[in-house]
């Protein structure tokens, strides 16, 4: 089992969380830069017009990671911890620790973000009715007043109150606290949600097909990431729902083949057991049996037949807090607290007793909670 790769760019940290740029959200901000240059080259020189793109384009990038970053603090005021805040193709997300504890802070926190772009867009566009009536360059109101009407486009876009958007969220927040009950809460979002990227989708093929624009392309793209994440939303719920109550030992395999951090993984294959027949994990430990590293065994038999010489202390996934779980502890704390599966079971002295590989064979895992940005 290979650490995932990650092609992004960590800037940083904000709240207590890294800050995380895609080449998505670079490619998108280097083709609005190209865009906005040649727009503006008709009322200023090109070298100002390209200086000029290129920093509104930084400013839009700015300008979402406030979004998030307003998800961030408030995510922070209710006790929720953040993982990451990262910008993406799309946008950008914050990744909380666990989803908002009661519907008042579902609310709080989603409406957070929207509430920036739009302070971000008023401000935008009175600075550059300023700078316009000061004698400032066109190009200066030119920028200004794009930057701020996207951002609130942005803000009303992310309104729209159907999941996984912000305003689904804090629909969501206002019926769970009409209702009482969360989960029928995101059943009636997820819906909404699904129905706009319905909608979304159907635009923008119209777009494409009639009117033969390439905007439609988006739009459609736009309207899948809609039905799949508002379909993902309602599994997570579903999920989260399905696990109260339930322990850890409940879904505990009950096996756990287990080797050496003194071995390479040559020989960790020869002792663990074959892949197949229910055996897909093992458990490195130490010699104190302590566990360290969660293995794919699949992946450990690829690896022993490349080379075979790498310790398989270096091998998997480090079994750190979000890797591990107590037998006694309940499933929905677990999720709570971020954990995700596969983890490993552990006893007090931190030695494997089991593992769990996933919760439900319905559903996957969720990894916490999600406040997305869509431009």
């Amino acid at each position: 089992m290979s650490t995932r790769t990650d092609s992004s760019i960590t800037l940083g940290r904000l709240v207590g969380a890294p800050v995380r740029v895609g080449p998505g959200a670079l490619l998108i901000a280097a083709l609005l830069a190209f865009q906005l240059a040649g727009q503006w080259a008709s009322t200023s020189s090109a070298v100002v017009a390209y200086v000029a793109a290129a920093a509104t384009a930084a400013l839009f990038l700015a300008s979402i990671l406030a979004h998030e970053v307003g998800h961030a603090v408030l995510a922070r005021r209710a006790g929720i911890g953040v993982k990451e805040i990262r910008l993406w193709f799309l946008g950008g997300s914050a990744a909380l620790e666990r989803p908002a504890p009661d519907a008042k802070s579902e609310m709080k926190i989603a409406a957070a973000g929207p509430l920036v772009s739009l302070l971000v867009g008023a401000s935008a566009i009175g600075a550059g009715f300023f700078g316009r009536w000061l004698g400032a360059p066109i190009v200066f109101s030119q920028a200004m007043n794009w930057l701020g009407g996207i951002n609130l486009i942005l803000a009303a876009f992310n309104m729209l109150p159907g999941l996984p958007l912000d305003g689904g969220r804090v629909l969501t927040g206002w019926l769970w606290l009409r209702r009482s009950n969360r989960l029928a809460a995101v059943r009636i979002t997820a819906v909404v949600g699904r129905v706009l990227g319905v909608v979304a989708f159907a635009f923008g093929a119209i777009q494409l097909l009639v009117f033969g624009s390439l905007a439609g392309v988006m739009t459609a793209f736009v309207g899948m990431i809609l039905s799949q994440g508002s379909a993902a939303e309602l599994a997570n719920a579903e999920l989260s729902d399905s696990l109260i109550g339930r322990r850890v030992s409940d879904v505990d395999s009950g096996q756990v083949p287990t080797v050496n951090d003194g071995v390479n993984t040559a020989a960790a294959r020869a002792l663990f057991p074959s892949p197949g027949n229910g055996n897909r994990l093992g458990v490195v430990v130490d010699d104190d049996g302590v566990a360290r590293r969660l293995v794919d065994l699949i992946a450990l038999d690829a690896a022993a037949n490349r080379d075979g010489t790498e310790p398989v202390a270096f091998f998997g996934l480090p079994l750190t807090q979000d890797r591990v779980a107590y037998a006694s502890e309940t499933l929905d704390g677990v999720v709570a607290r971020g954990v995700a599966a596969p983890f490993v079971v552990i006893d007090d002295a931190w030695q494997p007793i089991g593992i769990v590989e996933s919760f439900d064979a319905k559903f996957t895992t969720p990894e916490g909670q999600t406040y997305s940005h869509a431009s």
